[in-house]
């Protein structure tokens, strides 16, 4: 296994999309993998900074192991509801126009196995 990287904080692109995926199919994997495979291999996602995670209950049909130490499904906190899906992708870029191509390009690739639950964009205001 690949060790799991502890956080990611590079906020270097004007402009985000998210992107929240239930798998299809009780966790079933043998689409999610080719297509996670042909998201990293496309060029339209590889010309924007990208960042992909998992939920702590995929984690393991996805790898077939248990979970790293300290991954855990996020809890309900007051009136903020828990919204983990099993897959999470963050787009990033300076160009609003190709951080749609690239999240329409994630979806073309895990359409089929996945269903999109939440899209949101975002931009950075002035320099925050």
């Amino acid at each position: 296994m690949q060790s799991p990287q502890q956080g990611i904080f590079d906020e270097g692109g004007k402009f985000h999309h998210y992107l929240e995926y239930s798998v299809k199919g009780a966790g079933d994997v043998s689409d999610i993998r080719p297509a996670l495979r042909a998201i990293i291999q496309d060029e339209v996602c590889q010309a924007q900074k990208a960042v992909v995670a998992f939920g702590a209950d995929f984690w393991g049909n996805l790898t077939g192991e248990a979970a790293p130490a300290g991954l855990r499904a996020f809890e309900t906190i007051g009136a903020a509801p828990s919204t983990q899906r099993d897959i999470w992708i963050w787009l990033q870029g300076d160009r609003t126009d190709l951080n749609l191509d690239a999240a329409m390009s994630v979806h073309r690739h895990l359409g089929a196995a996945a269903s999109l639950e939440l899209e949101l964009t975002g931009f950075s205001y002035h320099n925050n």
